[in-house]
């Protein structure tokens, strides 16, 4: 039951919710769904992209809550900021003006980039069937070459925005961008629809279905929802025999056996950058 239930959700399956259905107590739903998207990124397919590839990022993680007090940033700090950065100085970052700001501070720093890279069918229309994911601390120029060298053939078609960050792709790859600040896809077609998809579901999912996500676990969330996108088109019987599949392939826990004992995962798991 709990695994029809975890195959057939298309935003994920929250763990209080699994634990009133199934009868048992939220540390074990907690426990179990952990155990399920470990075996996903443990048997996640690593074959290479080629053909079309779409690359982007998103950010999760580290948002921040507004307080009581409505504070907005005055004109002339902005007009200082310019001028200092005119000059070449450093802009002198100002103390937080309560608890609530400085807390706010703190849980930006938690903010992750969710990279995806998603391998469009030759046919038009028919969307994206291979997704691979990976999370950095900032969408720059080492992460995204890193990523993209080592899971996309060279000589692949790849589309990503106009981010400084991909600029160097052209010299493995026929890169072509679209600038979203303009439009969302040129002329010849040049988009990033399919990137798109994806964050649009995992960002509902840190909505309104977990209501946030950590560091820590993030990339276990992203190799959930590439693989939820993967096996959309897929009947409830398909996406249920896949899963138990990659779940007896990888036999017995290493993250979640004794959980609730203290035996935790140490650390994140994200592109060095």
């Amino acid at each position: 039951m709990a695994f029809s239930l975890y195959a057939a959700s298309a935003k994920g399956v929250p763990a209080l919710l699994l634990s009133r259905i199934l009868d048992v107590q939220n540390k074990t739903a907690t426990v179990l769904t952990g155990k399920l998207r470990e075996c996903l990124f443990r048997d996640r397919d690593t074959e290479m992209l080629t053909g079309l590839v779409e690359i982007d990022g998103g950010h999760f993680c580290g948002k921040p809550r507004k307080g009581r007090i409505r504070f907005k940033q005055r004109p002339e700090d902005v007009a200082a900021a310019i001028e200092a950065r005119m000059r070449g100085e450093p802009v002198k970052k100002r103390r937080p003006r309560n608890k609530a700001e400085a807390k706010n501070w703190e849980r930006r720093a938690l903010k992750r980039i969710v990279m995806v890279l998603r391998e469009v069918y030759p046919e038009g229309g028919k969307g994206a069937y291979k997704t691979r994911v990976a999370v950095a601390y900032t969408e720059n120029e080492r992460a995204a070459t890193r990523l993209a060298t080592t899971l996309i053939e060279p000589g692949s078609t790849v589309m990503t925005d106009e981010n400084a960050a991909y600029t160097p792709l052209s010299i493995w790859f026929d890169h072509h961008c679209v600038e979203h600040s303009v439009e969302f896809s040129t002329i010849d077609g040049v988009n990033e629809n399919q990137a798109e998809s994806f964050f649009s579901r995992m960002r509902r999912a840190e909505y309104g279905t977990f209501h946030g996500y950590r560091p820590k676990y993030l990339l276990d969330y992203a190799q959930e929802f590439a693989w939820r996108e993967d096996v959309r088109t897929r009947t409830e019987s398909e996406k249920l025999k896949d899963l138990i599949k990659r779940v007896f392939s990888c036999g017995l826990s290493r993250w979640w056996r004794g959980y609730w004992q203290g035996h935790h995962r140490a650390g994140e798991f994200r592109v060095e950058s």
